[in-house]
């Protein structure tokens, strides 16, 4: 084996070796750069967002019922009549959450607690949604406004009932 390398042969060898460690320094910049901005984005939106007012139940593409966040309340919603299932709905200190379902995944009953506008608690199964809103748009306004609903969920808190 003959290892005669003349001096311009070690020194591109030196270069290219260098030029490797140099970019693998860059790639290591850059994915770290990314995972702080990334996390720094995180942060910025979960703390930031908006708490809402409501939680709006939704069954089957039907607003079911509206409910305020700041009363605690359990209500169960019957999604299916006939064969009696059922999700548990538990509002408390600002937060929904669905605690108890017939569904068989329960993924609806392991999801955290939501609060912030724009959050939703989903089960397939029963074709459940639960949304909390802010009440401030157009559209959410009608929802909370919209026919078919129980007549005590229409009702703002705090406000008096009309006499008949």
């Amino acid at each position: 084996m003959n290892l005669n390398l003349s001096v311009s042969q070690v020194s591109v060898l030196g270069k290219r070796k260098n030029a490797a460690v140099i970019k693998y320094k860059n790639d290591i910049i850059l994915i770290a750069g990314l995972l702080i901005l990334t996390a720094a984005l995180f942060l910025i939106l979960r703390f930031t967002g908006k708490t809402g007012r409501y939680v709006q139940v939704t069954v089957d593409q039907q607003v079911m019922s509206v409910y305020p966040l700041d009363q605690d309340r359990e209500e169960k919603i019957v999604t299916d009549e006939s064969t009696g299932e059922y999700n548990l709905l538990i509002i408390k200190d600002g937060e929904a959450r669905v605690t108890e379902a017939t569904c068989p995944d329960k993924i609806c009953v392991h999801h955290q607690p939501v609060s912030k506008a724009g959050e939703t608690i989903v089960c397939l199964p029963h074709k459940l949604v639960v949304t909390v809103v802010s009440g401030e748009t157009r559209e959410q306004t009608a929802a909370l406004k919209a026919p078919g609903r129980a007549e005590e969920t229409q009702k703002e808190p705090g406000k008096a009932e009309d006499a008949p």
